[in-house]
């Protein structure tokens, strides 16, 4: 089945700009070996010529831009936390200042001393791993097996999903909107389970409300302005006494001052008055208040159905909705857990005994619940489920999991013994912490805790961002020209617009075994050309999300160490390469940790050095004349591998790790023949952009503002993928020069090359033979490789004494040219 291919926004308002972006899915996961079996024992029977590398790396790691990684809490704090309390032992509230909340300790990272910083190696190994699953071609595993949840009533494919599930009718006379949404009470067990008992609904005027209440207007119910106001708990969920319309539920016809569309009808019963004291002839109910958004004017009001059959609630639907990621700030504020009445909730937003709420009946089992008519729903497919199943097999084991070792939670074998590499694996790659090198001047980007711009959680609702979009724009505005060439230039574009955002595809939009879309990849931020963290004057400083830190200053040195054992050459050369970034020459390639990446922290570069430990000599003997012997190599450092063609005797140095490693994914993903490096890969392009020290101008990563402006946020403008964002440039790495020593320092073209090869005359040029077989190893496509090489090779068995002198049989050059007949002419043949 073809993989959906991302389509880059074709109309300039369409266009996204975040301070992150996406390495789309690999191709096909590469794996390290075929089954778990073949990893290395770390009892240490295994392949010994295979696995022979073990040793460490010295890193010596600089701060490009300010660095914050949280200290975690002493235990007396931790208690504290634990007991929703702030640093001098308070309840924390919603009008806690942010400081004094302990999770907003300003202190790095450290070890017991404030002063001297330490960067944790489980920070380190983290960036590290992320790295080589992407370069590397892993998995996708680590994805979300929840089902995110969705609210809009816009005229994008996603409103128009969200309707379809939520509301029946078309709104018009007879067929009004009726919401598919039932109302009930949610009463809880004594042995912690909840039901819903049904009841009946109508709705009333909010102008009737505030008037009964006595109040000077509708504002008198709620808390704040705005989106973010909370019903105030002396009205909410308070009973009150109403007067229904006799003829029940019937349409209403909706004015173009009224939330929906002016001519269109909403189907539901009419309070026609309300009263809060108990009346003869009116019926006592519940009024509940929603959130506050445009042209709303009416509330609720559950009325009890005596002799309502209730019915069991999964635990599951309770947990879901008390999970952070479906509780938003809104609920926890206006629900908090002493209202309405004290230790009514367990923590603020939680569901409580009693509680009115709206219920989902899908195919005859319950769907989830809200507080609000068209609350929040799950999509029907988790995220994980549009992932291909061939890019999350728990059984491949990827370079990361060779190297960092896993946890198998399924997918193993049930007869799996507790050490089954089936079941789960140590990794043979530890990283300790980083210490701040002496003698540098303080550590402190600002002498005082800063408070930094607002930064929220990651939102993979945004379908635009996070999910593939195979839309051609273009192609669409050119159909809208042709066929409304009638209409203003405008009048088209709008048009445009409209049907571009309908063909916009979400979690649910894979349906029938169609693989329409899929996640966008692995996630990454750009490195930021001016960063700027500290949060303005006229901020609100009392909201829950705002913290405050002291990060590093930039250009801080600390060194750490990345230790490895028993590692195959390839698996080596991952290493080389994620430490050092194999692209042009010309640009810098620059990791991140820690906090605040959106807003440009965390930017670090890394300078490597590679040690190799000989563990035969190593413990051959106790000690190296009057020290205790090591074993090691002298340390080589890591830098850009420019292709050449290694000697036998140099194939522990880094040039040759890298090689074996980049020969391995690029046979693993079926590499096109002019992909002789990973940076010539288009995927492995976006990872060195993403890389690039010179990040990108502000306004091409700044975060949309939510609304407001032709690309806010609510507008869904589509986020390209990093090749469309700022300036292209080459990472390919440049192709040395073949100039051929033992030809006498003579370039070669392919006229010279041939003629070389056909003029070889035996015994007496077998100086040249080693210079010829580099010159055929540097072309570019298997193809020419295979013909210079049979060719060479045919001129060789014209001459006996080469071909069976052991001198020449053994030889670099020799080992080299069967190599390149052996895989390139399978290649050439491919």
């Amino acid at each position: 089945m073809p993989r959906p291919q991302h389509k880059n926004p074709g109309l300039p308002p369409r266009t996204a700009t975040a301070p992150y972006n996406f390495i789309p899915l690999p191709s096909q996961v590469v794996r390290a070996v075929e089954t778990p079996e073949l990893l290395p024992s770390h009892g240490g029977t295994f392949d010994q010529e295979r696995y022979q590398y073990s040793g460490f790396f010295e890193v010596e790691l600089t701060t490009r831009s300010p660095l914050f990684i949280r200290c975690p809490l002493r235990r007396a704090l931790f208690d504290l936390d634990e007991q929703g309390r702030d640093r001098h032992g308070q309840s924390v509230t919603a009008d806690t200042p942010y400081p004094d909340r302990i999770r907003n300790i300003p202190d790095f990272f450290h070890r017991g001393v404030a002063e001297r910083p330490v960067i944790p190696g489980s920070s380190l190994r983290g960036m590290l791993r992320t790295l080589l699953e992407i370069v590397g071609h892993g998995k996708m595993e680590q994805i979300s097996e929840r089902q995110l949840f969705f609210r809009t009533l816009d005229d994008s494919a996603l409103g128009k999903a969200y309707g379809n599930r939520m509301v029946d009718g078309e709104g018009d006379a007879g067929d009004g909107y009726r919401p598919r949404t039932r109302p009930g009470f949610l009463r809880a067990a004594g042995d912690g389970t909840f039901q819903i008992e049904p009841c009946d609904l109508a709705r009333v005027e909010l102008e009737d409300v505030w008037q009964a209440f006595g109040l000077a207007s509708e504002s008198n119910l709620y808390d704040g302005t705005g989106p973010n106001a909370t019903p105030r708990w002396a009205y909410q969920h308070q009973r009150v006494w109403v007067r229904l319309d006799p003829a029940g539920v019937q349409d209403h016809r909706h004015s173009a001052d009224k939330r929906h569309p002016a001519g269109k009808y909403l189907r539901y019963w009419e309070v026609l008055e309300i009263r809060t004291v108990a009346t003869a002839g009116y019926e006592e109910a519940t009024l509940v208040l929603t959130g506050k958004v445009q042209k709303q004017h009416m509330a609720f009001v559950f009325l009890d159905r005596p002799g309502a059959q209730a019915f069991d609630v999964g635990s599951d639907i309770i947990e879901r909705f008390c999970d952070d990621d479906q509780l938003s700030q809104w609920q926890e504020s206006a629900f908090p857990c002493d209202q309405p009445t004290c230790n009514a909730r367990r923590q603020p937003g939680h569901l409580r005994d009693g509680e009115p709420v709206f219920y989902l009946i899908e195919d005859g089992q319950l769907t989830f619940l809200g507080r609000a008519q068209m609350f929040r729903l799950p999509y029907q497919q988790r995220v994980i489920d549009l992932v291909p199943q061939d890019l999350r097999r728990p059984g491949d084991i990827d370079f990361a999991d060779a190297l960092f070792g896993y946890i198998r939670k399924s997918g193993y074998p049930a007869d799996a013994k507790q050490g089954d590499p089936a079941r789960a694996y140590a990794g043979r790659v530890s990283v300790t912490d980083a210490e701040f090198i002496p003698g540098q001047d303080g550590p402190w980007y600002c002498e005082n805790p800063i408070r930094p711009k607002r930064l929220a959680s990651p939102k993979p609702t945004a379908i635009q961002h996070y999910l593939v979009q195979t839309a051609d724009e273009t192609k669409i505005k050119n159909q809208v020209d042709n066929q409304l060439r009638h209409l203003q230039e405008h009048e088209r574009q709008k048009e445009s617009l409209k049907r571009v955002r309908k063909s916009l595809l979400h979690y649910d939009s894979n349906s029938g075994g169609t693989a329409n879309t899929e996640p966008r990849g692995f996630k990454r931020y750009w490195h930021h050309q001016q960063p700027d963290i500290a949060a303005g004057p006229d901020d609100d400083i009392s909201d829950a999300q705002d913290t405050q830190f002291r990060p590093v200053d930039i250009g801080k040195r600390f060194v750490f160490r990345v230790h490895f054992d028993s590692l195959a050459a390839e698996e080596l050369g991952a290493l080389c390469w994620i430490l050092r970034p194999q692209g042009h020459p010309d640009r810098q390639f620059w990791h991140q940790l820690g906090m605040g990446k959106p807003l440009g922290m965390g930017s670090v570069s890394l300078e490597t050095k590679l040690h190799l430990i000989d563990h035969r000599a190593r413990y051959s003997k106790l000690f190296d004349g009057k020290r205790w012997m090591q074993g090691g190599t002298d340390p080589q450092p890591v830098g850009l591998w420019r292709g050449q063609n290694i000697p036998a005797d140099r194939e522990q140095t880094p040039d040759a790790l890298l090689r074996a490693f980049e020969k391995a994914v690029l046979r693993g993903i079926g590499a096109r023949p002019n992909e002789r490096r990973l940076a010539d890969t288009a995927r492995v392009q976006m990872v060195l952009k993403m890389l690039d020290s010179a990040g990108q101008p502000p306004a091409q990563v700044r975060t949309l503002p939510l609304q407001g402006g032709d690309v806010a946020f609510q507008k869904r403008p589509v986020l390209p993928d990093p090749r469309g964002v700022g300036q292209n440039q080459d990472y390919r790495i440049p192709a040395p020069t073949p100039i051929v020593p033992g030809l006498g320092g003579a370039v070669l073209d392919d006229k010279a090359l041939l003629g070389q090869i056909t003029r070889f005359k035996g015994t007496g040029e077998s100086h040249k033979l080693h210079a010829l077989v580099d010159a055929i190893a540097k072309k570019d496509a298997p193809k020419e490789r295979c013909g210079y090489a049979k060719l060479l090779m045919k001129e060789i068995k014209k001459h006996r004494s080469l071909k069976s002198d052991p001198k020449h049989v053994n030889a670099i050059w020799r080992k080299t040219l069967d190599q390149i007949i052996g895989e390139d002419c399978n290649d050439a043949v491919e």
